[in-house]
């Protein structure tokens, strides 16, 4: 089967396009991937530990004592933040103790019910957040991994076309332009071969004849 010339140019062109490719889309997932890890932690443990953090601090208030009704704004909030396993039990438990409290806001035991309630939130997010963390460098370490493995992949067959695709091209025509002087120089008996059946063999048949 005859490939032309061209035919090869263009199938090495498009597997060096395809190397690009490929490298820039796994690249760009593991990004992705790496920023949609991270956005979970800011977006939604975050956003408990801050809450807490603030009913905390209203419990802390002891000159006017604490804003009963700004302390519910910062439970509902968290309420609609629930996202980790056993937050939901906690969260319910906060709600249950704060309920108690607002009508008995002078029992210390409820008090430090609700401080109890508050501190395993904190402390379940607290947790998360390594767990997260932990993850998100797993999977940085395992992008480093996939890209180190296609980026040398894709090296090899580069540096292999980049070497080879220059002298096929470059080495028969230096041999034709030798036949050719041998030629003017009147060594009719000046032959060239090529391998394979592309243009060159075809001109090589043409000028041997």
């Amino acid at each position: 089967m005859t490939m032309k010339i061209k035919t090869k140019l263009i199938i090495a062109v498009s597997l060096l396009f395809l190397m690009i490719t490929v490298l820039s889309a796994i690249g760009i997932r593991q990004v992705n991937v790496l920023a949609g890890e991270t956005k979970n932690i800011l977006t939604d443990n975050y956003h408990s530990l801050d809450y807490s953090r603030n009913m905390y601090r209203i419990l802390d208030e002891q000159q006017t004592g604490p804003d009963m009704g700004k302390f519910r704004s910062y439970l509902k909030k968290q309420e609609e933040n629930v996202t980790e396993v056993g937050e939901k039990e906690l969260t319910d438990n906060l709600s249950s103790h704060f309920s108690l409290l607002e009508k008995n806001p002078n029992d210390t035991v409820l008090l430090e019910k609700v401080r109890t309630d508050l501190n395993g939130i904190m402390k379940l997010n607290m947790d998360a957040i390594q767990t997260k963390s932990n993850g998100a460098a797993k999977t940085a370490d395992d992008s480093i991994m996939w890209m180190s493995l296609v980026s040398s992949f894709c090296f090899i067959i580069g540096f292999t076309l980049i070497v080879n695709l220059p002298g096929y091209i470059a080495n028969p025509i230096r041999d034709l332009t030798e036949s050719i002087r041998q030629i003017a120089a009147k060594n009719y008996s000046q032959r060239i071969y090529f391998k394979g059946h592309d243009e060159f063999t075809t001109l090589a048949k043409s000028f041997n004849s």
